[in-house]
C-alpha cells in the first residue's frame, strides 16, 4: 500500500482563493497584471522608508462565502482586470470522477471540462494555508475599470512566462498555455 500524509485545517487555518489563466483567443494572447504595491520600513532611525515594488501576477482572490469557486475566479478576473469572461471548456486529463464513472480514482480524459486545472498550497508563514483553485478563460469584453492596484496587459504567451514574478504561477501559466494549445 503507498504511504501518504495528511494534515487538517479548521475553516479558520485555510483560505480559499480562485483565478484564472485569461486569454484573449482572437490575439493569441494572454493577460498578466501589473500588481502596483506599496512597502513601508523603519530604517535605523525610525522613519518611515517608502518603496514601490512591482510584481507581475495572474488576477485572483478570496472565494466568497457560498460562491462556488468558478464564480470566484470569474468575478475576480473581470474586478481587476476589467473583462468579463467566461471558462474555456478543455479535454484535459483530471482525476475528477464523472457521475456515470463515481469511483475511478485513475486519471482519465474529459472533453468539454470547465473545472479547475491546477491548484496552489501556499504557506502563508505561520498563519494560514492558501489553497488557489485556477481555472482557464477567454475574454469576452472589457467591460469595467481594473482595480487600481492593478494595470491589466496581454502578452505573447512566451512573453508572458518570461514577464510573470513568482515561479509557481509560472508553472500554472506555462500549463495553461499548454492546454490552451491542445497538447496536454
Amino acid at each position: 500500500m503507498a504511504s501518504s500524509s495528511s494534515k487538517v485545517y479548521t475553516c479558520a487555518e485555510y483560505a480559499e482563493s480562485c483565478g484564472a489563466v485569461l486569454f484573449d483567443t482572437s490575439k493569441e494572447k494572454v493577460c498578466l497584471l501589473l500588481r502596483h504595491a506599496h512597502a513601508h520600513a523603519d530604517n535605523s532611525s525610525d522613519k518611515q522608508q517608502h518603496t514601490t515594488t512591482t510584481e507581475w501576477v495572474l488576477p485572483k482572490g478570496r472565494r466568497n462565502c457560498g460562491e462556488h469557486r468558478y464564480a470566484a475566479a470569474l468575478r475576480e478576473v473581470e474586478e481587476e482586470t476589467g473583462y468579463a469572461c467566461h471558462l474555456q471548456p478543455l479535454t484535459m486529463t483530471t482525476r475528477a470522477p464523472t457521475a456515470k464513472d463515481p469511483d475511478g480514482a485513475e486519471p482519465r480524459v474529459h472533453r468539454t471540462f470547465t473545472e479547475s486545472f491546477m491548484v496552489t498550497h501556499r504557506i502563508k508563514g505561520d498563519k494560514y494555508l492558501k489553497l488557489i483553485y485556477w481555472f482557464l478563460a477567454v475574454a469576452d469584453e472589457k467591460m469595467t475599470e481594473a482595480e487600481e492596484r492593478f494595470t491589466p496587459r496581454f502578452f505573447e504567451p512566451e512573453e508572458a512566462l518570461r514577464t510573470v514574478t513568482f515561479p509557481d504561477e509560472r508553472k500554472v501559466l506555462e500549463e495553461g498555455i499548454a492546454l490552451m494549445r491542445g497538447s496536454r
